[in-house]
């Protein structure tokens, strides 16, 4: 009698992933723009705590410390093709509430991907951006 409840519910959860019912998470878009906020963290660092005052001393140090590097697709979200809104000259703080440093211009669904200084990236809407800081 087992045998018998068991095979419906086999082909119950074998079937429902090919009828779309399993949800599927979205792509991982953050690596690009957490890589674009390590990188400004290093250049802090490695220039006794005065961040980068433009993209272009940026672009110049991961060129330096990283030659196979593409800038282009460094700097652009691949999720809405747009290049990063970058806050250049913000220091990150010793402590406490870190500040933004980069987020998505676009964003997808009414959410950017937002770089803090410590590393950290998260999706957040325009309000919250605002409220963060940038």
């Amino acid at each position: 009698m087992l045998r018998f409840l068991l095979f419906p519910l086999a082909a119950v959860l074998l079937t429902s992933p090919m009828c779309g019912c399993t949800p599927v998470s979205p792509p991982n878009h953050e690596p690009t723009l957490t890589q674009l906020v390590t990188y400004y963290g290093r250049y802090v660092g490695q220039n006794k705590g005065t961040p980068p005052p433009n993209e272009q001393a940026l672009k110049d140090f991961v060129k330096k410390v990283d030659a196979n590097r593409n800038l282009d697709e460094l700097m652009i979200s691949p999720r809405d093709k747009q290049p990063y809104v970058v806050r250049y000259g913000v220091k990150p703080s010793m402590g406490g509430k870190q500040p933004v440093i980069a987020h998505e211009a676009v964003g997808v669904g009414g959410k950017k991907l937002v770089g803090f200084a410590a590393g950290e990236v998260r999706e957040m809407n325009d309000a919250e951006i605002q409220a963060s800081g940038k």
